[in-house]
């Protein structure tokens, strides 16, 4: 009977490691898809051109639900107040480089062409520049949602794989 127990356990946990795995990837894809909303969304309010940069960045930080985007929007804001000591383009770099953990490498690079950009240029230029950022990561969203169904399969079917043969193993 111990051996029975031992042994629903070992695959219980190959079962929690592939859910845990799988959590930390799909955490990764709300991120992707919050930054382009918070993106389109900072499109829209230069549009309506009622508020500065900072004032757009508290209002995003206030808005957003994932705390990865939250914690960009603090160090955009954050380092408005230095925006004499630093240059715009090492803070947006800065809060980008942030994000790399958490929506991943693509995002950041899709996000730091931006830095030249916004609050630099033409109207027409930086949303056309953040309607790009946002493409790209909604692109690399899709296809990294593709490669996490397969990844899934393989995950679950490896971790019990790997339980059932050190079940077999054990007894």
């Amino acid at each position: 009977m111990r051996k029975l127990v031992g042994a629903g356990a070992i695959l219980m946990a190959g079962f929690l490691a592939a859910l845990l795995h799988l959590r930390v990837k799909t955490e990764k894809l709300r991120t992707q898809r919050a930054l382009c909303q918070c993106l389109l969304e900072l499109r829209s309010e230069l549009l309506e051109k009622r508020r500065g940069l900072g004032e757009i960045f508290a209002l995003l930080k206030e808005k957003n639900d994932t705390e990865a985007l939250r914690s960009f929007c603090a160090v955009l804001c954050a380092g408005m107040d230095k925006l004499g000591d630093l240059a715009f383009s090492e803070i947006w770099n800065a809060a980008a480089d942030g994000l790399v953990d958490a929506a991943g490498e693509e995002s950041a690079d899709a996000l730091r062409p931006l830095a030249v950009v916004l609050g630099g240029s033409e109207l027409d230029r930086q949303c056309a520049a953040l309607e790009t950022a946002a493409r790209r990561i909604e692109e690399a969203r899709l296809a990294q949602r593709e490669r996490l169904k397969e990844e899934g399969r393989l995950t679950f079917g490896l971790s019990l794989s790997a339980g059932a043969l050190l079940v077999i193993m054990l007894m």
